[in-house]
């Protein structure tokens, strides 16, 4: 090796260990324990990992190129309670970017800071967690309503000064004032929310004729004698 291959090397050994490449190994072996996959399978091909694990492999995998913006699409779905309890350590000491879309709302709590909400045809952030988001958003909505009902209450206030007094002559002036004043009233548009909420019904076509319960020759009694014999008790459905 040449003196110039020699510094070469060593310039790719000191770019390799500012890189943590002596201890990636140990990291990548860590994070698959942690998402649950066992030490006996770190080293063997993809496909002998089950279709539902390959997901967390590749999880892992998220989490080891450490990126400076993590996109994770439902990172807590086919995950056991202990494996999203690990998960949010893991993201709760990274310094990184992170957008998150989940529907585990307790998920979202532990770990977001902030929370992004598209709805009604927009998009607002909100900081803090999910049950703060939503106790900002209902509070925001409820605040923009009740500020729609009082600017309606003082237009037909106005409206109905205008109605009885535009004729009067002596009052005109005020009457083209109270006018003006509608105009300028503008309503807050409050858009209809495009959340749906799920729900399952389960339509009955026709009436159950038939008994749910059906009792023939029901004897019951103590030592002093029976309380009653042969009985046919029976419940209909419904």
């Amino acid at each position: 090796m040449s003196e110039e291959d020699g510094y070469k090397v060593a310039d790719l050994e000191v770019k390799y260990g500012e890189m943590d490449g002596y201890s990636a190994e140990a990291r990548a072996g860590e994070l698959l324990l942690g998402v649950g996959i066992p030490v006996e399978q770190h080293y063997g091909p993809m496909s002998e990992v089950a279709p539902g694990w390959k997901l967390r492999v590749l999880l892992a995998q998220a989490l080891f190129a450490d990126p400076d913006i993590l996109l994770l699409d439902e990172p807590t779905n086919n995950l056991d309670i202990d494996t999203i309890r690990w998960l949010e350590q893991v993201l709760n000491e990274r310094d990184s970017t992170m957008i998150i879309i989940s529907h585990d709302r307790h998920f979202l709590n532990m770990v977001c800071t902030h929370m992004a909400d598209l709805d009604y045809g927009e998009l607002r952030v909100y900081p803090g967690n999910y049950d703060e988001y939503m106790t900002a958003a209902t509070q925001a909505r409820e605040r923009l309503l009740a500020d729609n009902a009082k600017k309606k209450a003082q237009i037909a206030e106005l409206q109905s000064f205008v109605s009885r007094f535009s004729a009067n002559a002596s009052k005109s002036r005020q009457a083209t004032s109270r006018a003006r004043q509608i105009d300028k009233i503008k309503l807050e548009e409050v858009k209809a929310s495009s959340r749906q909420n799920p729900f399952i019904r389960f339509e009955q076509d026709k009436k159950l004729f038939r008994n749910a319960l059906e009792v023939e020759g029901l004897t019951k009694g103590f030592d002093n004698g029976p309380l009653f014999k042969k009985s046919q008790p029976a419940a209909g459905s419904g």
